[in-house]
């Protein structure tokens, strides 16, 4: 919390992430391909999750 002088109560926004995420972030490497992956639309793989479900003929 900061120090103010005012009588509110200001807050510092935290930043949160899990521990995998923390680990994942600390390899070079795999910062280094998601960036790269990021930049370069042809490389964007489909989601299977984001494609509209097909009506079914019955």
């Amino acid at each position: 919390m900061d120090d103010e002088t005012d009588d509110a109560a200001p807050f510092t926004p935290a930043v949160v992430m899990s521990a995998h995420e923390a680990a994942l972030l600390r390899n070079p490497e795999l910062v280094a391909q998601i960036e790269a992956d990021q930049a370069d639309p042809s490389r964007a793989v489909r989601s299977e999750a984001r494609r509209p479900c097909e009506a079914s003929e019955t």
